[in-house]
Order: structure tokens, then C-alpha cells, then sequence
């Protein structure tokens, strides 16, 4: 607390953040972080984005989302087509018929026949994946359940694997703007 007002700070490796109650404030802490350092911190305004993450910043909310990740994530996949998602659209079925499907579907049993499916697919599991998991991380907990559940899946996925990421990738660029 600093003049009666709360002072955040976030450091991630080079990226530095302060939030105070207005910018002279945080001026003053970074010239005394300056004091202490090899190479100066650098005030850059109010934050919009932060180590890959959106912020928009109003009088009554901050709000992190991954809009620019997931519009590029969207183009760079051409499978994608957000017309299936529909109005209300869902990361996948949560239906115990459809966790059934995913939980019992039969996996390739050589490398020739995961290889064969990965083809057929369109793209690299893992991959898709690890997209996946970057804005589950940041700023996405709507998708835990389901990314956790899918990359158990990772080594050896099915076709209902396969079908279930392509389906969560298509809910994350059709709700692109949600955060937190």
C-alpha cells in the first residue's frame, strides 16, 4: 500500500507491470526500481497487451482475453468454420453418451495407422494441442476440462479425439473474445 492505495506488481521474466492509482504513482516506483537496476525499466502507458495476452482497461473492469492469438490460431487452420458452431456454441458435448465415445473409442494400434489418421484428419494432434493449451493457461478456464481430458490423448489419439479438438478449436474461435 502506497499513500493509501494498493500498488501492484507483476514481473515475468522481462516483462514488468505495475498497477497504481494513477500513472505519476507508478512513475515514482518505476524511477526506484530504476535505482536498482543494470537496464532501466520503461514505462510504456496503460498495458494492452502482456506477454501475449489482450487487456482492455475501463473505469469498472480489466479484462484479459487472447483475441489476437485466436483470430491467428483461426486463419492459420483452414478446417476451421465457425458457420457449424451455431449460436450457443459449447466447447464439446458433456453428454455421458459423448464422454462414453471419447473415453472408449478405439485408438490406431501401429504407427502406420496413426500416421494414416493424422492424414486424414488435416493435422498434427499434438500440435493443435499445444495451441490449445496456450489461452486455457492465460486466460481461458472454460476450456480446462475439456483440454485436460483431450491431452490425456496426446501419444496415441483416435478419430473421436481427433473430431472432439477440432470441435473446442472451432468453440475458441467462434468465442475468441471471452476472458476473464
Amino acid at each position: 500500500i502506497i499513500n493509501g492505495h494498493y500498488t501492484l506488481c507483476l514481473h515475468q521474466v522481462d516483462d514488468f507491470a505495475i498497477a497504481a492509482h494513477n500513472e505519476a504513482q507508478a512513475n515514482d516506483i518505476i524511477t526506484c526500481i530504476n535505482k536498482h537496476l543494470r537496464l532501466p525499466i520503461h514505462s510504456l502507458g496503460i498495458i494492452r497487451r502482456f506477454n501475449g495476452m489482450d487487456v482492455d482497461q475501463t473505469k469498472h473492469y480489466i479484462k484479459i482475453h487472447s483475441t489476437k492469438y485466436l483470430t491467428k490460431l483461426a486463419q492459420s487452420h483452414s478446417w476451421i468454420n465457425l458457420e457449424t458452431i451455431g449460436n450457443n456454441p459449447l466447447p464439446f458435448s458433456s453428454d455421458p453418451s459423448s464422454l462414453s465415445k471419447l473415453l472408449n473409442c478405439s485408438l490406431p494400434a501401429t504407427m502406420e495407422e496413426q500416421q494414416k489418421l493424422e492424414q486424414q484428419m488435416g493435422f498434427k494432434y499434438r500440435h493443435v494441442m499445444g495451441e490449445v493449451m496456450y489461452p486455457m493457461i492465460k486466460c481461458r478456464p472454460d476450456i480446462s476440462t475439456h483440454t485436460i481430458l483431450l491431452s490425456q490423448y496426446m501419444n496415441n489419439p483416435g478419430e473421436a479425439h481427433y473430431i472432439a479438438l477440432k470441435h473446442l478449436v472451432h468453440y475458441l474461435a467462434a468465442t475468441k473474445t471471452e476472458g476473464i
